[in-house]
């Protein structure tokens, strides 16, 4: 249990989840905005209601640019330059938004006769450099340059029906939470016409130790440990090894994190972003590779950052089912575990005939819904449609107009969710009945056993204390019983 306290505090000290989630939503409230697709003066058009080419352009002059280019505080006055670009007052954009734009290739579409006539020209992606093109605005611009800048950039086709993709970098810095994020906003244009909207946000830590971590926890998780000796050793090789073996993968991916972030290429090209100022008004080419390169840093820390969640998981999962493992000597707090463990004897033909019915319901479900639902378009789609039907999360609404769907959704909850359902939980509660029985089975016998050694001991007494009474009579010289 100890152990298991030790690297919990080890875990939040170096994955401050709450302050990641903390500077994350801030910047992706204000940049990924969501709502009713109702547009007023004082409501422009959302992020994630952008659905069409003109959407993109009215989105930008109206939403981003007054978000980020901020060189005003709410009274209209002007702000000092370090003050420029302060999302939410506390999150600072650093050098400038670096629009990547990717572009398909017009070829022929090769159709015969008449068609060829009504769509002659196709878009693909050949690889070609001109279908790649980066854009930077540069954050000591006020909203009207920035504007400027955007219309420009417009007037010489940027972002046309040839493009394929259009990604949106921001990266900001938040001194009180010591941490960046890099937000990328993603617009996929679509073979159909339509557009998908995506919003990502990766925070990092700024400081491996700071105001809110130290070295402590990871102190006293070395001091803490022990070594077991060499009778000990086979005994314990899985408790010490395994557990070990993924400490040892930590602390690998934590010091390929530190060196990430204190990198003298990566803190050069930091120091020349947090001047905005030091930067042409253009951005030049080099001022762009500048900004990847940190944007490229920070995605690569935040993977790593990823994969230090998963094995600190795994360690925390390992500690916990070694925690269970202790409890084996006790009749009662080993129930769970042999309940799953019996359980889980039963569940191999189960989960096969259950997997077969679930994806046979997934492929019907997208080969009669698919063209007309988002729900089932896809079959990753349908599959997690199934899913949520199965935990009473599916909108019934968005299928119900079409056709068979009564009749689809009712089969699927009476075959997926009554029935095999029901077998699952049956075949839980007949282990645990079982278990219960064998533990029950086991404390009787332990009572009966503590019983018979109390009478036992209760004989053996009672002869020693007549062999006392006998000893000292003699000893005494008095006659004893069989004497008279």
């Amino acid at each position: 249990m100890i152990y298991f306290g030790f690297f919990a505090a080890v875990l939040f000290t170096h994955i401050p989840t709450s302050r990641l989630y903390e500077q994350a939503y801030a910047v992706s409230s204000i940049l990924a905005t969501s709502g009713g697709d109702a547009i007023t003066p004082n409501s422009p058009i959302k992020f994630f209601n952008i659905g069409q080419l003109s959407d993109v352009f009215d989105w930008l002059n109206t939403a981003f640019v007054p978000a980020v280019f901020v060189t005003q505080d709410q009274n209209g006055n002007d702000l000092a330059s370090q003050d420029y670009a302060l999302l939410g007052g506390k999150s600072k954009a650093l050098g400038g938004v670096l629009i990547e734009v990717y572009s398909l290739t017009p070829v022929d579409c090769g159709a015969d006769g008449s068609l060829f006539q009504v769509y002659p020209v196709c878009h693909v992606s050949e690889g070609l450099p001109n279908e790649y093109g980066s854009y930077m605005l540069i954050l000591s611009l006020n909203a009207t340059e920035a504007l400027q800048g955007l219309a420009e950039w417009k007037a010489q086709n940027w972002i046309d029906n040839t493009t394929d993709k259009v990604v949106i970098s921001v990266l900001t810095y938040n001194g009180e939470l010591e941490g960046y994020v890099v937000t990328e906003l993603t617009l996929k244009f679509h073979q159909g016409g339509y557009i998908t909207p995506t919003a990502s946000t990766r925070p990092t830590i700024s400081i491996p130790y700071g105001r809110e971590n130290s070295y402590a926890s990871d102190v006293l998780w070395r001091r803490k440990e022990k070594r077991p000796s060499r009778r000990q050793m086979a005994a314990r090789l899985f408790d010490l090894y395994v557990v070990e073996a993924a400490m040892g993968v930590f602390y690998i991916i934590w010091a390929i994190i530190v060196s990430l972030l204190e990198d003298y290429d990566f803190q050069e090209s930091l120091w020349k972003l947090a001047d905005p100022f030091a930067i042409e008004t253009e951005g030049t080419e080099d001022d762009i590779i500048s900004l990847n390169y940190v944007i490229d840093n920070l995605k690569a820390i935040a993977h790593y950052t990823a994969a230090l969640r998963v094995v600190g998981a795994i360690v925390i999962a390992l500690l916990g089912l070694q925690i269970l493992n202790r409890f084996r000597f006790h009749p009662q707090l080993n129930i769970l575990t042999r309940t799953v463990a019996n359980a889980l004897k039963q569940f191999g033909a189960f989960f096969v005939v259950f997997i077969v019915i679930f994806t046979t319901f997934t492929i019907i479900g997208s080969m009669i819904f698919g063209d007309r639902a988002k729900e089932f378009s896809r079959l990753d789609n349908s599959m997690a449609s199934c899913i949520n039907m199965l935990f009473g999360e599916f909108d019934f609404e968005s299928i119900k107009d079409l056709q068979f769907s009564v009749a689809f959704y009712w089969i699927y909850m009476i075959v997926v969710s009554i029935v095999l359902m029901n077998m699952m939980l049956a075949i839980v509660l007949d282990a645990y009945e079982q278990v219960s029985s064998e533990s029950y089975k086991k404390s009787a016998n332990l009572t009966l056993a503590n019983r018979v050694i109390s009478i036992c001991w209760d004989v053996v007494c009672e002869h020693i204390e007549e062999g006392m009474v006998i000893v000292n009579a003699l000893k005494s010289g008095e006659p004893t019983c069989k004497e008279e």
